[in-house]
């Protein structure tokens, strides 16, 4: 689950590759930078990525749930703009948007789902609606008129990257054997188990993420998450009119 918006400032600002200035980004763990985290405390079982070995290609722990940068980073990164801050995070800077994601988001309310007698794993749940609460309250202060913001969303294209991805995954120099195994885990034939999955006490982690798409059988490696990346960059920018500036992996 993904949504992006941009914003378009009325002055183009001299250092940025055209007239977005801005990131609003809302989903789920594939998109979220630490909001989960400071709603449920790192200490939490469920806040997997503020406890190694994720954040490990970056040398650091960074709240995301990969081992490295995320598809929203290379999206800044292509803009020219500054990593963009989570939303719960405290005395940090707004100007170049925010990422409102969740980990463990639902489109429907716990409520519904209970009465569809689904029941989602993640505690807490913090449902779409919440999110998009934050957003227009934060949109509201922001926009002062229609023309000043301008709504980009993918849903589609999200599975339309991961799927370029895995086909083409020789050719992005991909190890073939582990195309569909992950790299932190444990057990099975995919190295993926819910009872060993990465974070928990008993995972393994492969000696080189570069060269698998999964990380933990749920979120991609930074290198899987940047292939994609770069397959959305080369599809989205031009439709805004900004020349594609592929970020560096």
């Amino acid at each position: 689950m993904a949504f992006w918006l941009v914003s378009s400032a009325s002055q183009v600002l001299a250092q940025n590759c055209c007239d977005i200035t801005s990131i609003y980004q809302l989903g789920d763990s594939h998109t979220d930078i630490g909001n989960f985290i400071r709603l449920s405390g790192p200490a939490s079982p469920y806040s997997f990525a503020a406890r190694p070995p994720y954040g490990e290609t970056l040398g650091k722990l960074t709240s995301r749930h990969s081992d490295g940068l995320l598809i929203v980073d290379y999206f800044a990164k292509a803009l020219q703009l500054p990593l963009v801050n989570p939303y719960l995070a405290k005395d940090v800077s707004f100007e170049n948007g925010i990422v409102f994601s969740v980990a463990g988001c639902t489109a429907l309310s716990t409520l519904l789902l209970t009465v569809k007698g689904i029941v989602s794993p993640m505690i807490p749940n913090f449902p779409l609606k919440n999110q998009l609460f934050w957003f227009r309250r934060y949109l509201a202060s922001i926009c002062k008129s229609p023309a000043v913001c301008r709504k980009v969303e993918d849903i589609g294209r999200v599975h339309c990257a991961f799927k370029s991805v895995l086909k083409n995954a020789a050719s992005l120099s991909f190890n073939p054997n582990s195309t569909l195994k992950t790299c932190c885990g444990k057990g099975g034939a995919y190295n993926f188990d819910l009872t060993t999955i990465c974070g928990t006490l008993t995972y393994e982690v492969c000696p080189s993420p570069n060269e698998y798409i999964s990380w933990d059988g749920i979120h991609m490696t930074q290198r899987g998450y940047y292939h994609m990346a770069q397959y959305l960059i080369r599809e989205i920018l031009p439709q805004l009119s900004c020349p594609v500036n592929e970020p560096a992996n």
